[in-house]
């Protein structure tokens, strides 16, 4: 139970530590453009941000939501950015949400241009102002993991940015667009994920809605945001297809993926019509060894938000057993959007035997997390808030308890 101390004697000191129950692998700080720009080296600090401002962060992107991209209440108390504010990040997610790791993707900048180059200095910037802010000055709780952003069109560059940073104590993954002009299991991109596996930094596939050609659908664009966030998930079958048939993931072992904010409903299927098409015709991909459902459930992990929910909710169970969720799915809230999933919400969706593999043990055993925290302040102001039914779930599943949403959603 919380409040008690970790690894003392029964009836001891106070508590020091607290038992790790919530990881969050889906946050989204706001990274305002000229702030990173500052970290950004020249000339392309210059050429495109002090002159052409509106080529890169400062315009919207191509597919944005109608009216709204965050929730209506994750505007600051003193105004300001959704998402830019460390202490009411730390107020809703930590504390509200109980969340106590929390993997922060950063979707800024969002660049409007094929320049591999230009993302290769971005990306570079954006990481180091990451270890300045998120990861460094607000990050006094050592409770914030970060993702690495590289340019898979600059491999070479990539390779240098990830040895760069191999080894920081809080950067937890290494961070792709998974719109791209070619399947990230050609030869290309191989150098990436090679390096990434030998630093043990699993590689996160995020949507982040680029404009221009790497938007594409299989059959052309889109004409609504509706229709692309529907298929977001080909992006990610299209990816793990490749890196299987290529040989990537048997050639590397120690690889791990991560596909983030796609859904998971498709994972079952996907690894059956996989297995199938292998078994007719492997004569051609003799280099693949293994059934890729095998390689994929070894090293493929996906993320919960937006979580799926057929009717009746018996087929949600049964999708996660297919997919074998309880290896394979982390939870994420995918704050401060407005699709947020808050933790406690989520939490009497998933069948019991599987809640603790979902909501933080894989997500613990993926990035090398320990099982417990250091006590620090914001536990001591959790008592006091976050009073919405959620939020009770959540506080119940701190404690270890195990709250009943319906007899339909347990085992």
């Amino acid at each position: 139970m919380r409040g008690m101390a970790v690894g003392s004697q029964a009836g001891a000191a106070e508590a020091t530590e607290v038992a790790v129950r919530i990881v969050d692998c889906d946050v989204h700080p706001f990274g305002d453009a000229r702030e990173i720009a500052e970290y950004v080296s020249e000339p392309w600090r210059s050429a495109f941000y002090r002159q052409h401002v509106n080529e890169v962060e400062l315009n919207a992107s191509l597919y944005t939501p109608p009216d709204k991209t965050t929730r209506t209440d994750s505007v600051p108390p003193g105004g300001g950015i959704p998402g830019g504010d460390p202490a009411f990040i730390e107020r809703q997610l930590l504390q509200e949400a109980g969340v106590d790791f929390a993997n922060l993707i950063v979707l800024q900048p969002k660049i409007k241009m094929v320049n591999p180059e230009f993302e290769t200095a971005l990306f570079a910037g954006h990481n180091a102002w990451l270890d300045a802010t998120w990861l460094g000055k607000y990050n006094w709780h050592g409770r914030y993991r970060g993702s690495l952003r590289v340019s898979p069109y600059d491999s070479a560059a990539a390779v240098r940015e990830i040895e760069r940073w191999a080894g920081h104590p809080y950067f937890s993954q290494v961070f792709i667009a998974p719109e791209a002009s070619a399947p990230f299991g050609q030869p290309q991109f191989e150098p990436v994920f090679a390096a990434a596996a030998r630093h043990g930094l699993p590689v996160a596939m995020h949507v982040i809605r680029h404009a221009g050609m790497r938007n594409l659908t299989p059959v052309g664009f889109a004409s609504y945001h509706l229709e692309i966030m529907a298929e977001w998930p080909l992006y990610f079958m299209s990816h793990l297809t490749s890196l299987v048939f290529e040989g990537v993931l048997e050639r590397h072992p120690a690889l791990r993926i991560v596909c983030v904010e796609g859904g998971f409903s498709w994972a079952a299927p996907l690894l059956w019509r996989l297995d199938n098409q292998w078994e007719a015709l492997k004569s051609q991909v003799p280099h693949v060894k293994r059934r890729p459902s095998e390689s994929i459930r070894e090293q493929v992990r996906m993320t919960t938000q937006p979580l799926d929910e057929p009717e009746p909710h018996r087929n949600l169970v049964q999708l996660l057993e297919w997919m074998g969720a309880d290896r394979m799915l982390m939870f994420s809230s995918d704050y401060p959007h407005y699709d947020y999933d808050d933790p406690g919400w989520v939490l009497p969706r998933l069948p019991k035997s599987q809640r603790d593999r979902i909501l933080f043990e894989n997500a613990v055993e993926l990035y090398h997390l320990p099982h417990t925290r250091p006590l620090d302040r914001l536990d001591a102001g959790r008592a006091t808030l976050g009073t919405g039914a959620g939020a009770a779930f959540t506080q119940a599943a701190r404690l270890g308890e195990r709250p009943e949403y319906h007899a339909e959603h347990a085992d």
